[in-house]
């Protein structure tokens, strides 16, 4: 479902419709554009980058010339209880507080509708129960939408809550007059092409990082690189080399009178030659019909 919601997958039949636009007549692009400015997914697995600190992780793919990112960042850390988290590398950090800063990195982009992926499947009840605070005070301004099998916190904090069995929504619970209201509070789609992408600073740090992180896996493909770059380079020598041409340029560059001529057949019961060497004079003539077939 949450796939057909963030335009990832296509149905067979039926509409998906977000304010006046229906979603399966889009074409790939127009979904792309759509899904890339409106929808953030939030996973199970968090999906973070373990060479970059927390904050690098949240204004990660957001262009460097965004106005006050930094701020905005700041804000976000401080709503969801992380601010002192900000210089830590994510594996200094709780489950709780990872699931966080995959959120604010969601949040940083202003998308209207928060897709989540059983959001607090790998945390403790502490930690799950953070989660769902901060999802409920997220959705004040924008849909959030989760699926979790923690039945009891989707009452708990739920607008609406629909429950399905086999893909197949069998009941439907609006718990708050807030349920009725959320859908005419979301704004227009929007559907303007953006480019959206990562700082240089950050994308070279994350490579770096990750090369020492990973050393003998990067001498590993480097020697590989090496024996492969060696190989084309010597199977392009051979290719270019002219075994005729070379044959005469030594010839003509010899100052010798007389050169070995051999003569012979390929035995086809050995598969071997059987030569006789014979003695012939290299003369003036000889030696321009050579120069002249270089």
């Amino acid at each position: 479902m949450l796939n057909l919601l963030g335009c990832l997958d296509v149905p067979d039949s039926g509409s998906i419709i977000c304010g006046d636009l229906d979603i399966t007549k889009m074409t790939p692009e127009e979904r792309n554009v759509y899904r890339a400015n409106n929808i953030g997914f939030i996973f199970q697995n968090f999906n973070l980058f373990d060479q970059l600190n927390v904050y690098e992780n949240i204004i990660f793919n957001m262009p460097e010339n965004t106005r006050d990112l930094e701020e905005r960042a700041d804000r976000l850390m401080q709503k969801l209880d992380i601010a002192q988290c900000k210089k830590k590398k994510i594996n200094e950090l709780s489950g709780g507080q990872q699931q966080r800063v995959s959120i604010a990195r969601e949040l940083i982009k202003d998308y209207k509708i928060l897709l989540a992926d059983e959001p607090t499947g790998n945390l403790d009840e502490e930690n799950g129960r953070l989660i769902f605070d901060a999802l409920k005070d997220i959705s004040k301004d924008r849909l959030v939408i989760v699926v979790s099998h923690d039945r009891e916190s989707a009452y708990a904090y739920g607008d609406m809550v629909i429950e399905m069995n086999d893909g197949v929504a069998k009941q439907t619970h609006c718990l708050t007059q807030v349920a009725e209201e959320k859908t005419e509070r979301i704004m227009q789609p929007d559907m303007e092409k953006k480019h959206q992408h990562s700082s240089l600073k950050t994308t070279l740090k994350l490579s770096v990082n990750f090369m020492i992180k990973k050393k003998l896996r990067m001498v590993f493909s480097m020697l590989l690189l090496a024996i492969s770059l060696g190989i084309m380079g010597v199977t392009s020598m051979f290719y270019q080399y002219d075994f005729g041409a070379i044959s005469a340029s030594v010839l003509i560059d010899q100052t010798d009178n007389y050169l070995s001529v051999v003569k012979g057949f390929r035995d086809p019961e050995t598969d071997k030659y059987n030569m006789t060497d014979m003695l012939c004079l290299v003369d003036e003539e000889f030696i321009d019909d050579l120069a002249s077939n270089l």
